[in-house]
Order: structure tokens, then sequence, then C-alpha cells
């Protein structure tokens, strides 16, 4: 049984940063400094508060295999199922379902939190950098001349949160002195408002990382169980009961909840398809050519209706702001 993911405890990582910066940075003897950096750690953490890993089936694929690289769909060998002969089983299937419903959901929530034309990461620290000098002593604030050895040292022994996405930097090396510097000479971003940014930024990533770590611990249980057992069609239910305790899981029910299928239907669904197969033996030209043509009319219809790129646009702003709205209206247990 795969051991759940170690939460984060926000009190223990806000002393290792405030630490951290203190080893890098002079100005911080003053005596509002640890209550500078609790304030803008804690705006991070409030404006990351629904931010999550947009694909968060993917790394219960990779906590199940016990990798690190690569993307792993956990149910990758469940779609290929067959189910007494009949390949179109996992389109019933409950946790194909439930997956669906769950990679689509969370998606939707990280957009609807991350989208552009509502965070605006500069203009949020701005802002936030303006009211935190209006309350703390923040003009001594200075990088150190340390020498590379030493900032590689604080960065590399920092038992915190890394807090970086793939391309990017970690936040102990963000605050060296080295990047400091680097930004403020080419960039031309004063020290206090860039510690603050990089504060703020580690407080939005250390929520993310906390739900995404909630999350995954409320998921792996079920595909370490499940993700091969045999092809069912009624068990849905069971996967909402494992994992209704959990606030994303609530949110993405109050977006779209899952249509599980059943038995019946699948038995239907295939008596149908038999009988569409019978008929196309027996069909005339004339016939397959109309068939066809409607076929072609409908697939039409379907594109017309997903409209433009501007329309899609519309729309995604429209999806957002409902999420945003459900999630502002409920309060999830």
């Amino acid at each position: 049984m795969i051991k759940p993911q170690k939460t984060i405890n926000q009190t223990t990582e806000l002393l290792l940063l405030t630490n951290l910066i203190k080893s890098m940075w002079n100005g911080t003897d003053s005596s509002d400094f640890d209550c500078y950096v609790k304030n803008a750690f804690e705006a991070g953490l409030s404006a990351g508060r629904y931010w999550i890993n947009e694909y968060p089936l993917f790394a219960v694929g990779k906590i199940i295999a016990n990798k690190t690289e690569g993307v792993i769909d956990p149910i990758e060998s469940r779609k290929n199922m067959s189910f007494e002969g009949r390949d179109s089983a996992s389109l019933y299937d409950a946790l194909c379902i439930f997956s669906n419903f769950v990679s689509r959901n969370i998606s939707d929530i990280y957009h609807s939190q991350t989208a552009y034309g509502y965070f605006d990461f500069s203009s949020s620290a701005d802002k936030l950098n303006r009211e935190l000098k209006k309350q703390f002593h923040m003009a001594d604030l200075k990088p150190k001349k340390l020498s590379k050895q030493e900032q590689d040292g604080f960065v590399s022994g920092y038992t915190g949160v890394s807090a970086s996405d793939p391309g990017s930097i970690s936040t102990p090396e963000k605050i060296t002195p080295r990047q400091t510097n680097y930004s403020n000479d080419e960039q031309s971003i004063n020290y206090a408002r860039w510690l603050t940014a990089s504060i703020y930024s580690h407080g939005i990533k250390c929520s993310e990382v906390s739900n995404t770590i909630n999350l995954l611990n409320t998921l792996v249980p079920v595909y370490e169980k499940y993700a091969n057992s045999p092809i069912n069609f009624d068990n849905g239910d069971m996967f909402l009961s494992m994992t209704k305790e959990n606030e994303f899981i609530q949110i993405a029910l109050k977006i779209a909840p899952p249509e599980f299928s059943s038995t019946d239907e699948f038995n239907e669904s295939q008596k149908k398809a038999q009988a569409h197969n019978e008929m196309k033996k027996t069909e005339t030209p004339a016939q397959k050519a109309l068939r066809e043509e409607q076929f072609e009319m409908e697939m039409s219809e379907m594109f017309k209706s997903l409209g433009s790129n501007e329309d899609l646009g519309k729309k995604e702003v429209v999806r957002n702001d409902r999420i945003r709205e459900l999630i502002s209206k409920h309060n999830f247990k």
C-alpha cells in the first residue's frame, strides 16, 4: 500500500523561508521583519487558495508507477480493456467516467484561478509591495555579498518547498544575491519589491502544492486498488464515496457531476450497435450514400456549434466566472 504524501506545515515553511532570507539578506534585523515576511507569505497563500496541479491523474500515475518523470495515465491499460469481447466497454466503465470527471473539472478549476485577465501576478505583487511599505521598514533590505559557493550552499540546503515549475527557478534561487542583483541591474526591479514578490509567489505555490498533495492522497488509493480491476459499469458511486471528503472533488461535483452508466445501459448500447451493423449489411448503395451524407451533416453541425476561436474564448470566460462564483458561494466541508 502506497503511503500518503507528507502535507505542508505552513508554520514550519514560513520559519524556514524567513531564516533563509536572513541568511542572504541585510536589513532583516528590524523588529518587524518577521511580520513583513509573514504578511507577504500569507497573502500568497490566500491568492493561491484554489490553485492546484492541472493534471492530477498524471501525478497519480507517476506515484503508482514509482516514477518521477514522464506522462503516465493510471488508466491507460484500462481504456483498452474489453468486456465479453466488446472493445467499447471502457466508454461505460465507472472508473473511466470518474477519471474524465476529475480531469475535466480540476483543469477547469485551475484555469478559473490562473486565467489571463483574472489574475495578474506582477500587478498583484506591486500592489502588495506598496501596502507592505506603508506598514514595515523595508528601505534597508538588500542582498548580502556572498560567494557563489555560499549561495549554492543555502539553496541546496533549503529543506522547505522548492516552489518551482518546470523551466523556472526555485524560491531559494530567486532570493539569492546573484538573482536579486540581476533583476535589479537588468530589469530595474528594486530589492524590496523583488523580495516581496518572491515571498508572495512562494505562498501561492505552497497553496498549490498543498492542495495537490491533499487531492493526490485522496485519489491514489482509488487507482492503486481499482485501476487494473475488471471493467465495472455499476460502481461509480463507490468512487465518489471514497473521494467526496476532498474539497476539490466537492467543487468538481458542483461544476459538473459525473454521469455514470450501468450494465443495462451498456448492454442496450451493444444491441443498438449490433442492429446498426446488421442494417449496414443489407443497405443499398443509395441508402449508404444517404447515411454517409447525414453523418457528414451532423459532424458539420457539431463543429459549427463549437463556434469560432473568439466564441470559444467568450465561453471560457463565462465558464471561469461560473466556477469562481461556485467557489465563492458555497461552504465546502
